[in-house]
C-alpha cells in the first residue's frame, strides 16, 4: 500500500502540472459570477471538464450541483472535492455582472473546486498572479 506522504505528492505533481487549465476555469468562473441556485453556467463548465477528464458525471443535484466519480477498477482511497460557487448580490463589485449584480464571494471560492485543501505552490502561484505580486 501506497503511504500518504506518496499519495500527497502523486495528487500534488497532478495539480501542479494542470495550472493553466486549473486558471482558464477559476477566471471563467470569475467573471462569470451565478447567484445560489442559478449556477447553470458553471455547473455546466465544472460538469464538463470532469467529463473531458474520464469522470462520470451527474448533473442537477439540488438543483445546480455536479457530483463525478472516477472508478479505477481498485479498491480505495477515496477523495472528496466539493467547492461553494454561487456568488452573491453586491451589484457595486468589482467583478458583479452587470444585468445581474452577482459577484464572487471571494477568489478562493473560485479556485476551490479544484483546490482539495492544497496549500502548497499552486495555491501560492493562483494567488500571487491574482494579486499581482
Amino acid at each position: 500500500m501506497t503511504d500518504n506522504n506518496a499519495i500527497k505528492t502523486i495528487f500534488a505533481n497532478a495539480i501542479d502540472g494542470r495550472i493553466d487549465e486549473i486558471k482558464r476555469i477559476s477566471l471563467d468562473i470569475l467573471n462569470h459570477p451565478e447567484s445560489g441556485y442559478r449556477e447553470y453556467r458553471t455547473s455546466r463548465l465544472v460538469a464538463d471538464w470532469f467529463r473531458t477528464n474520464g469522470f462520470h458525471v451527474q448533473t442537477d443535484v439540488a438543483k445546480t450541483g455536479v457530483i463525478s466519480t472516477l472508478e479505477t477498477g481498485r479498491p480505495g482511497p477515496h477523495v472528496v472535492v466539493m467547492g461553494e460557487l454561487d456568488a452573491l448580490i453586491v451589484p457595486k463589485h468589482l467583478y458583479a455582472d452587470r444585468e445581474t449584480g452577482a459577484a464572487p464571494r471571494l477568489w478562493p471560492s473560485c479556485t476551490n473546486w479544484l483546490d482539495v485543501n492544497r496549500r502548497g505552490r499552486t495555491a501560492q502561484r493562483i494567488s500571487k498572479q491574482k494579486s499581482g505580486r
